[in-house]
């Protein structure tokens, strides 16, 4: 479940259940330790250590598709986040970002639209559409309601 919440991107979430878990079950060594420090790495934001974290353990064939699949869950919010944060990146920096080779790292680049500079070596990100979709809260629902209700009154 921990590996799900990671992958869903629900850090916060995750790092409750940790809490909530057993002490016997969060042996050093084991999986689900594991599965936490890729967690923590996360929480931090420390791309470097989540991509280490990932391909450093022996998953068992269970996790293999799900830690498969975080780590292009990673991967691609690294994309984005380099999207649009970045007008040019060093292909060193964007590789660590990215838990991939340079040349690996250039390649997927390109493939992305991002154009490459052979002679500075850095990448130019291509911007991506902004998303304006909105989420709504609780607090949001909540005060709609009150607002139909008190309409309704008059």
């Amino acid at each position: 479940h921990l590996l799900s919440l990671l992958l869903a991107n629900q850090l916060e979430e995750a790092r409750f259940l940790w809490r909530r878990l057993p002490t016997e079950h969060k042996v050093e060594g084991g999986e689900l330790a594991a599965i936490w420090r890729v967690g923590q790495a996360l929480w931090r934001r420390d791309y470097v250590q989540v991509y280490e974290g990932l391909q450093a353990f022996a998953w068992t064939d269970n996790h293999k598709v799900l830690v498969a699949a975080l780590e292009e869950s990673s991967r691609q919010r690294a994309f984005n986040l380099l999207s649009h944060a970045y007008t040019t990146v060093a292909a060193n920096d964007c590789a660590l970002f990215l838990g991939m080779p340079v040349d690996a790292t250039i390649k997927a680049c390109q493939e992305r639209g991002w154009k490459w500079d052979a002679e500075t070596k850095f990448l130019t990100p291509s911007k991506l559409p902004v998303d304006k979709t909105q989420e709504t809260d609780l607090q949001q629902l909540s005060q709609l309601t009150e607002y139909v209700v008190h309409l309704e009154k008059q």
